[in-house]
């Protein structure tokens, strides 16, 4: 069924020029909030497995909160879908890096995939998962720094396209 509300305001916002862009923080299901540590972390000191696959789920089912609206080259000129955590998921970064860029997230962004999303691996501190689950072992302050540029390169890349 088409949601005429959404097409409407869809609309408003492309007649006043739209927004410049978003940047979507996800964290692979790395997500620390109001749960306690035994719902995320496994009695071996883990992330939990299952936790993570129900927050990958929640990110995608996020998606449909803000991509009808502003996921559109109607709407939006870009957006940069920012991982974060790197620190916790790094040996596992190709596998994170398809999951984004080819995977369900990307699919899940439907209409959005026509702003050619950037994917930007990203950590901003080191910290142990829920205080405890430990880092990738893999991740140092050289990678953290390169992110960091490769972040700053990509918003600076999007900010600055124009039409010709």
């Amino acid at each position: 069924m088409k949601d005429t509300r959404t097409d409407a305001i869809r609309e408003a916002m492309a007649a006043k020029g739209g927004i410049e862009g978003v940047i979507n923080v996800v964290s692979y299901g790395y997500h620390e909030y109001q749960v306690t540590r035994d719902k995320a972390v496994d009695p071996h000191g883990k992330a939990d497995p299952d936790f993570l696959v129900q927050h990958r789920r929640i990110e995608i089912d996020q998606l449909d909160e803000w991509t009808p609206l502003i996921g559109s080259p109607i709407t939006t000129r870009w957006l940069i879908t920012l991982v974060t955590k790197a620190d916790l998921w790094w040996e596992e970064r190709d596998l994170v890096r398809e999951y984004y860029i080819n995977g369900p997230y990307f699919t899940a962004l439907r209409g959005a995939q026509a702003l050619k999303p950037k994917v930007v691996m990203y950590s901003s501190v080191f910290s142990k998962f829920y205080g405890e689950a430990p880092h990738s072992g893999y991740f140092d302050e050289k990678d953290r720094l390169e992110l960091k540029l490769q972040f700053v390169q990509a918003l600076l890349a999007a900010l600055l396209q124009h039409d010709l």
